[in-house]
């Protein structure tokens, strides 16, 4: 199978990149930094849908760097053989899923700076994120899986063809593609239906507060009272452990929700109280914006680990106490990469052709051998 655009030209498919739940993504020989991602299933719809995707991109954000890219916003439409929409092209991001910072080990090989202060930077790019895209378009989607973050903390999203967006010349929107359950409120249906805003406010509070509980779902547990546990079903029955860890019983070794900052904790009391059934309620990104930079400015340093931060204003490091209390180091410190020698070469076996096999007649171009004269026999062989 052979790929190509409109402007002509097929296109090398180089190695593997992702696999999704739409399609596979796989780098572009002979393009610096770009990728394609091909679709399992196309619809008829998806040549439409990316066209008025090309022709909206998002604007460039000043804080930015010059080779960061924080979308992987479609650039063309690709085609098959048979000249159907099958994919598109888009810029290459780099960065490890944002699953990865929320364990211990995976964190301290993922960031170049593993503690609980680049968690908080991070928090505050990815709200930033969502407040450039908002004015126009809707993530739908909120997963920490279509998150990518870089070992200095740059934060990208990926899997932009499934958001939400509206086709402002024929003032069409086209809905998000898919929903996680995980990080939606009970009122989303999926696939189909039109979100707003406010979808998304619910899902980055939830990221937020992973980011900042060393990856501890609000809604994770099981409700008391009741058999079957699911973070939808504590979503739609509003049993979380931030404003209400009694309703999901006790587990032990979990990080408190002291070591979220005032200010913090008083955007996700709103975002998982009021704002679990009235999305007006929820916070806005920019909100979470200038909360999150006020907790940067007050981080507090263990004096014990390097790697320990925690909001100041707490008597002890959070992190400490709870390696006391015997449940790990959630912030340890990164192992040394150590440089492996590189391994010998194997040794190389080379068998060697049997002489050549003359029988009586002797080697070219060797001296005749020696007539060999059978002695005489004396009177002591007879």
């Amino acid at each position: 199978m052979s790929y190509h655009t409109a402007a002509g030209g097929e296109l090398r498919l180089g190695p593997r990149i992702a696999r999704g739940r739409e399609g596979t993504v796989f780098r572009v020989l002979g393009a610096d930094r770009t990728c394609v991602k091909i679709y399992s299933r196309p619809d008829a719809w998806l040549e439409a849908r990316l066209a008025v995707v090309i022709a909206q991109p998002p604007t460039r954000r000043l804080a930015d760097p010059g080779e960061h890219r924080w979308v992987a916003w479609p650039r063309a439409v690709v085609y098959d053989t048979d000249s159907r929409a099958v994919g598109f092209l888009m810029a290459e991001v780099h960065g490890l899923p944002l699953v990865n910072l929320y364990e211990a080990g995976s964190r301290a090989e993922a960031l170049d700076d593993p503690t609980w202060a680049t968690c908080v930077a991070i928090a505050r790019e990815l709200a930033a994120i969502f407040e450039a895209l908002h004015p126009s378009t809707v993530v739908g989607d909120v997963s920490p899986n279509n998150v990518l973050v870089t070992r200095s903390g740059q934060v990208s999203l990926i899997d932009c063809d499934s958001m939400q967006f509206t086709d402002r010349p024929a003032g069409r929107i086209w809905p998000a593609q898919m929903v996680t359950p995980d990080y939606a409120p009970f009122s989303a249906d999926g696939r189909g239906t039109v979100l707003t805003a406010e979808h998304d406010r619910f899902g980055l509070a939830i990221l937020i507060c992973e980011l900042l509980m060393a990856g501890q779902h609000p809604y994770d547990g099981r409700p008391v009272g009741r058999r079957t546990e699911g973070r939808a079903t504590n979503i739609r029955l509003g049993a979380n452990r931030v404003t209400d860890p009694a309703s999901l019983g006790h587990r032990p070794g979990l990080v408190p929700v002291t070591v979220l900052p005032p200010a913090v904790r008083r955007l996700m009391t709103e975002a998982f109280t009021a704002g679990t059934k009235l999305p007006c309620e929820r916070p806005t990104a920019a909100m979470w914006v200038r909360a999150l930079d006020g907790a940067a400015d007050r981080i507090s340093a263990c004096a014990r680990s390097p790697y320990h931060r925690f909001p100041r204003g707490l008597p002890n490091c959070v992190w400490c106490d709870l390696i006391a209390a015997g449940v790990g180091d959630h912030f340890p410190a990164p192992a040394p990469h150590s440089v492996q020698a590189p391994s010998p070469e194997p040794r190389q076996w080379i068998r060697k052709p049997p002489p050549p096999d003359y029988g009586h007649r002797p080697k070219p171009g060797a001296p005749p051998l020696p007539t060999w004269t059978p002695p005489r026999k004396t009177w002591k062989d007879r």
